[in-house]
């Protein structure tokens, strides 16, 4: 931020108040875009996101954590270099991940969707919106999880909808994407009557004892609005 020199990172914090306006100018290496194209850029802005629940006063994160989105256009006067580097630090905590994409059926809506909040949901009316479900070991969770004497956490991910909607799907600890065999983003594109489902298995020796985690769904469109899931707390007991 605002200087070439300084380091990268994906999450930049900024003390601000009702009268104080904060300036600051990104720089960066986009990854992607050829000479001529005017691409989205979408920057996300996460509320106090140094917070993280202690277990003993706090054990959620409530408010915070919340989401605000701001869709920009990238013009390209040049070629973005070809590259597969990181720039900034990511993290390495997946075992193994998996993608796939299965047909709808009742029991997905009545199971999943439902059970994530999304009501009145049915078979004839799915193409109207955008709809996405995380899950901790086949389980809803909204605060924290324990992983004392556990090796592994499955996480599932689901998005349906508006065939044709595209998103980036990532996954983040402690504000760092997750890496797992040089890929941070997967390539979602939805499909008339089918769900797009990732899965992905934590090594829990690779976590330390409090780590805050959470997924991010950047849509590629105007007309989409980028989606994060609430923040969960994976913690160790000492």
């Amino acid at each position: 931020v605002n200087d070439t020199g300084t380091e990268y990172e994906y999450l930049h914090c900024f003390q601000t108040s009702e009268k104080h306006e904060e300036k600051f100018s990104f720089v960066f290496t986009p990854n992607t875009g050829k000479k001529g194209d005017t691409l989205n850029i979408t920057i996300m802005s996460i509320t106090n996101p140094t917070f993280q629940p202690d277990m003993k006063e706090t054990s959620s994160y409530g408010w915070y954590h919340q989401h605000l989105e701001r869709m920009l256009k990238l013009h390209f006067n040049e070629d973005a270099p070809d590259s597969d580097i990181f720039y900034g630090e990511s993290e390495n905590i997946f075992r193994d991940v998996s993608v796939a994409e299965e047909k709808i059926t009742s029991s997905f809506i009545e199971n999943e969707l439902v059970k994530n909040g999304w009501d009145g949901i049915t078979m004839d009316t799915l193409d109207s919106g955008v709809y996405s479900t995380i899950s901790y070991d086949g389980e809803l969770v909204y605060d924290n999880i324990n992983l004392t004497n556990k090796d592994t956490l499955t996480v599932r991910y689901t998005i349906c909808g508006t065939p044709g909607t595209r998103y980036g799907i990532s996954f983040f600890l402690n504000h760092k994407p997750i890496s797992f065999d040089k890929v941070i983003s997967y390539d979602a594109t939805l499909s008339k009557g089918n769900v797009w489902i990732i899965e992905a298995i934590i090594d829990t020796s690779k976590l330390d004892d409090f780590n805050t985690f959470y997924a991010v769904a950047v849509a590629a469109s105007n007309d989409c609005s980028t989606n994060k899931t609430g923040s969960i707390l994976l913690y160790k007991e000492g």
